[in-house]
């Protein structure tokens, strides 16, 4: 006879399950057929497997060396499969006969669950030889039981979940929750020293943790554990712009010394972290992604949420987060946010500087915008650099007016321009428009009423206004002809520049047929009309003297 040091360690019971299927009467004979033949060969194949010429004998005690009747004891191949059986007598020996020659693990279950499993293995069996195993020593199984309530009602909590973990073993854990009347139970335990967690499902109450030490075989009552109400944080979140509720914003509460706590919003935007200790806590605003947004940042990592990440209120960093207090049992409320979308929005207009007059320079400010602090510093999607700009006449683009400078055009005059600065960055782009100015039509203004022409020429008085003024003037009169029929006549013509807003004269030059209708002019003067156009500005004419000086 042989003695095996075998392995032994606790295992678990296995099963087979079976499923169903539908089909035609004929069909469904046909495979119940099929199963029951392919069973029989199965059996036959296992059973003559199983038959052999060796056997496992042994004997199963306790800690006290007691010997223990009615064991069930099982001895399995490698797969899993049974291969033989028996129960320990009153003497607590087994004996499992015909067993073929191989290696197997031999289970030990207590069917009244007073002892827990066990296994054997690595248990090597050979033709006609008895493989006896060393004493096998069951652990006498231990429970425990309790009930959880509320702190504020000593009613049982039903629905709280209970966690049970060995402090040795971490892998060895069970949990349940309570039930109608708070109370719970653990069975089958190893002795050892376990840690308890305790908590709402609903996230309202604090969790809460008991270390407990079993010895074999107790019925360990834990004391009554009262689950406290937590403090909330309560408010809206909506859109900093059109201050709409925001949905899916995850707003997450920390801190160092009690963890915290997380909550979505809602369509309206309101949110409610419950189960908060008493303490101080950063709050975080994030863009919770969908199922679809999570493929897409897979895919491209560059992938932008619709709202900058911040913390309460209006913070880029957790550092600089303004902290909300929280007492247990009360609710802060009121802690809203506003958050910016992560696409540019402009929060002041671009602006012109600059005279508009032809000739001179407009320059175009790029305005204020959201993105160009918080995405910068906390997310590193800067807004472009430099800006997008286009010059507008009358609202529409200026071909090849692209830069932050525009020279005002002749064309401009009379007719208004803008600019539209154009921000973006790696979530989206957006518009905005200066407001816009006029281009003036300059004016002109004649004051004098006689003119007199020394030799060939006079000069009349004008003024103008608005902008630069360029144009010509001339004399126009009737006079009598060789036939007694009157005819008009140029008597005179000149042309001038003048700045916006001075004085000066315009010189007019006799023509020839002016000369020769004021010699012939009785005291050689003539009432005539003065004429000042101005280039896009509108023309004046007004009555006028004209005269030779005496010579």
């Amino acid at each position: 006879m042989r003695w095996v040091l075998p392995w032994v360690d606790r295992g678990s019971e296995s099963g087979l399950h079976s499923g169903g299927g539908r089909g035609g009467r004929r069909r469904l004979q046909a495979l119940v057929a099929l199963a029951a033949t392919a069973l029989v060969m199965l059996s036959a194949a296992t059973a003559a497997q199983a038959i052999g010429t060796g056997s496992v004998e042994g004997t199963v005690t306790n800690h006290k060396a007691e010997d223990l009747k009615g064991i069930e004891v099982t001895v399995l191949e490698t797969g899993g499969n049974e291969v033989g059986s028996t129960k320990t007598n009153s003497s607590g020996t087994f004996d499992v006969a015909g067993i073929a020659k191989g290696d197997y693990t031999v289970a030990f279950s207590d069917e009244t669950a007073t002892y827990l499993k066990k296994q054997v293995r690595a248990v090597s069996v050979e033709e006609g030889e008895a493989t006896k195993l060393p004493p096998v020593v069951l652990t006498k199984a231990s429970a425990v039981d309790g009930q959880v309530t509320s702190a504020s009602s000593p009613a049982g909590l039903s629905g709280a979940s209970v966690y049970i973990e060995d402090r040795e073993n971490p892998s060895n854990f069970e949990e349940t929750t309570t039930e109608a009347s708070g109370r719970y139970r653990f069975t089958q335990l190893e002795p050892g020293e376990y840690e308890m967690y305790f908590s709402y499902s609903g996230g309202e109450y604090l969790e809460r943790t008991v270390t407990i030490v079993l010895g074999e075989g107790v019925e360990q009552t834990v004391p009554t554990v009262q689950l406290s109400e937590g403090g909330k944080i309560s408010g809206t979140v909506t859109n900093a712009y059109t201050h709409a509720g925001l949905e899916k914003i995850r707003v997450s509460a920390y801190s160092p010394e009690h963890g915290g706590g997380t909550a979505e919003t809602n369509t309206k935007g309101e949110y409610t972290i419950s189960g908060l200790a008493s303490g101080v806590y950063d709050v975080e605003y994030s863009w919770e992604y969908n199922e679809a947004e999570d493929k897409e940042y897979e895919k491209a990592p560059a992938f932008i949420p619709k709202y900058i990440t911040q913390y309460y209120n209006g913070q880029t960093s957790q550092g600089s987060a303004n902290t909300v207090s929280v007492s247990e049992g009360n609710t802060t409320s009121g802690i809203n946010v506003g958050m910016l979308p992560s696409a540019p929005h402009n929060l002041a207009a671009p602006a012109i500087t600059g005279t508009a007059l032809v000739g001179d320079v407009l320059t175009c400010s790029n305005g204020s915008w959201t993105g160009e602090g918080m995405l910068s510093v906390q997310s590193g999607w800067p807004l472009t650099t430099p800006f997008g700009y286009q010059w507008l006449l009358e609202g529409s683009a200026i071909s090849g007016a692209t830069s932050v400078s525009y020279l005002v055009q002749g064309a401009d005059e009379g007719h208004s321009l803008a600019c539209e600065v154009t921000a973006t960055n790696a979530a989206g782009h957006e518009a905005s428009k200066s407001g816009s100015v006029t281009v003036p039509v300059p004016a002109v203004v004649a004051f004098t009423q006689r003119l007199v022409f020394v030799k060939d020429t006079a000069k009349a008085s004008i003024a103008c206004a608005n902008a630069v003024c360029t144009g010509t003037a001339e004399i126009t009169a009737r006079v009598g002809a060789k036939h007694g029929h009157k005819r008009t006549v140029v008597i005179a013509k000149g042309s001038y520049t003048l700045a916006a807003g001075t004085h000066g004269t315009v010189a007019l030059r006799l023509t020839g047929r002016g000369a020769e209708a004021m010699l012939a002019a009785r005291h050689r003067t003539l009432s005539g009309k003065l004429t000042i156009s101005v280039k896009v500005g509108k023309t004046l004419t007004r009555p006028v003297v004209v005269a030779l000086a005496k010579r």
